[in-house]
């Protein structure tokens, strides 16, 4: 199939939202607060990310979205549920739902195994968030 794009947000406040084929991302004024200033970010398959600067902390605007660990090594895409459950030490992603229209707006599922790899699953001088700092992004 050719043209399938994911479904346009439904956030109140923002009046339009255009998806843009080639960034595979949703316009900003249709998914990121106009009035907020953001920075960006590139990830090892060369995806941009949006950021944003909440309670003193950089946080990713957008879902990841990267097939790849910063050192280059693939993440397995494991896209069977059976399969997917007995993963033992193997990083993996899939799409949400298994749908791969859905990586430019959910970005993709990882398992346990390629967040905590040593190999790191975010962008370079990036790092899933520790508890403590969620709740500081919280408060």
């Amino acid at each position: 199939m050719t043209g399938i794009q994911p479904a346009q947000p439904t956030i109140e406040c923002y009046e339009t939202a255009t998806f843009n084929t080639t960034t595979c991302q949703w316009d900003v004024s249709g998914i990121h607060n106009p009035s907020l200033t953001y920075g960006s970010l590139t990830d090892i398959d060369g995806n941009i990310y949006k950021t944003i600067e909440i309670g003193g902390q950089t946080w990713m605007a957008d879902n990841l979205r990267t097939s790849k660990y910063q050192n280059g090594d693939p993440i397995s895409n494991v896209t069977d549920k059976t399969q997917w459950s007995n993963l033992n030490d193997i990083g993996a992603w899939a799409y949400y739902q298994n749908n791969a229209s859905n990586n430019c707006l959910y970005g993709k599922v990882y398992n346990w195994y390629a967040i905590k790899d040593v190999r790191k699953v975010c962008p370079s001088c990036w790092h899933v968030p520790t508890d403590s700092e969620w709740k500081i992004m919280e408060n």
